[in-house]
């Protein structure tokens, strides 16, 4: 048994610096099946405004499926998304996940970009299955930077840089960090937004496989001399099931 597994890692390793040796690109491909990913993910709230302080505890968890409907003749791919299971946790609480039920429908480039939504569904569970590409092909210690524009949910406009880690066969392991500190969105409200993720997207299938994240967020302003400020820690995990 051991003498199996020392060969398996022998063989990975072999597989991966031939890779090494070569570029390759990464592209979004349709996929016959539906795919279902299950998220997790568990976040601490600090409250503080002057000397009072309150933590809330969360966590959810989610089946998200995705599936292609039709590769639009300009080769954008038109997928549909949505919440088939899962449920939110507020201390002791669970509850049905607000976005339970809720399915909608993007327009996809191969690269990532994502021209058009469709419907009124929640665009949590677009984003957190999809991440913008490089146009070139990639080797390791490749590197590119994406930037998103304000959302409700991140109010200032945020960049992500990748880097390519590692290939495993036809997995490319992938490495994102933000960095954003005190951005000023609106007079005296300051916002803060620091994580890392490590990501392994599937060359062959083009599809995302896994993503594991750690993320700080923090919101902090001054009102009738009293400082207020959020603080978050989020960790979460998104996996490929089937």
């Amino acid at each position: 048994m051991i003498f199996r597994l020392l060969l398996l890692l022998e063989l990975l390793h072999l597989v991966s610096t031939s890779f090494c040796a070569k570029e390759v690109e990464l592209r979004y491909k349709p996929r016959s099946r539906e795919s279902i990913y299950t998220f997790y993910s568990r976040a601490e709230t600090m409250l503080k405004n002057g000397p009072m302080e309150r933590l809330t505890q969360t966590s959810s968890n989610l089946y998200l499926s995705q599936m292609t409907m039709q590769v639009l003749t300009n080769g954008n791919l038109l997928q549909r998304v949505g919440v088939s299971a899962g449920n939110l946790s507020i201390g002791d609480r669970v509850i049905a996940h607000p976005a339970l039920g809720q399915f909608l429908e993007f327009v996809q480039t191969p690269l990532g970009g994502i021209p058009k939504i469709v419907g009124n569904g929640n665009q949590f569970s677009v984003k957190n299955l999809q991440f913008e590409l490089p146009k070139g092909p990639v080797s390791i210690g490749t590197t590119w930077s994406v930037t998103v524009p304000p959302t409700p949910t991140f109010p200032v406009a945020t960049e992500t840089r990748y880097q390519v880690v590692n290939f495993l066969g036809d997995l490319v392991v992938l490495r994102a960090k933000t960095d954003l500190d005190r951005a000023e969105f609106v007079p005296g409200m300051y916002f803060s937004f620091k994580g890392t993720s490590q990501i392994i997207f599937h060359i062959v299938e083009g599809l995302l496989l896994r993503s594991e994240g750690n993320h700080y967020m923090e919101v902090s302003m001054e009102r009738r001399g009293n400082e207020q400020i959020t603080r978050m820690n989020l960790n979460s995990i998104l996996e490929l099931q089937f």
